[in-house]
């Protein structure tokens, strides 16, 4: 779709939870813009450390379940973000888009899904201290 309206795209495979992947994608040059979007769901039935947690208490939901989520939804972004702002700041120009969810707002936070909205509520933070970093 980008290519179809002209514009100079290069994708690129990335593992977010993978420090490597991430250093690599930042030693590919300048970015204009990056869309964090990445995310799990590791209460999902899908997922064999969480099967059948989706609506339980955060008593029931093991920390490597917590774990899973925080590496892919905060710290992959976080690594993106470390990877790929500096080329950024050196040109003087860049956009950095990080996708959320409802779930992850305090004053709204609720019950289920504990790993998912802690990651969420994770990135919020990580969202707002970025923005202020150089201020």
């Amino acid at each position: 779709m980008l290519r179809g309206e002209e514009l100079d795209v290069l994708p690129h495979q990335l593992d977010v939870a993978n420090p490597q992947s991430c250093a690599r994608l930042g030693a590919l040059g300048a970015v204009d813009v990056l869309v964090n979007n990445a995310a799990v769901m590791a209460e999902s039935d899908e997922n064999p450390l969480a099967a059948g947690l989706l609506s339980r208490s955060a008593l029931d939901v093991a920390p490597d379940v917590l774990l899973e989520a925080f590496q892919t939804n905060t710290l992959g972004a976080y690594r993106v973000i470390q990877a790929l702002a500096p080329g950024m700041r050196r040109r003087g120009y860049g956009r950095i888009v990080n996708v959320s969810s409802g779930l992850g707002q305090l004053d709204a936070m609720g019950g289920g899904y504990p790993a998912y909205r802690v990651s969420k509520a994770g990135l919020n933070a990580l969202t707002r201290i970025f923005a202020r970093a150089d201020r």
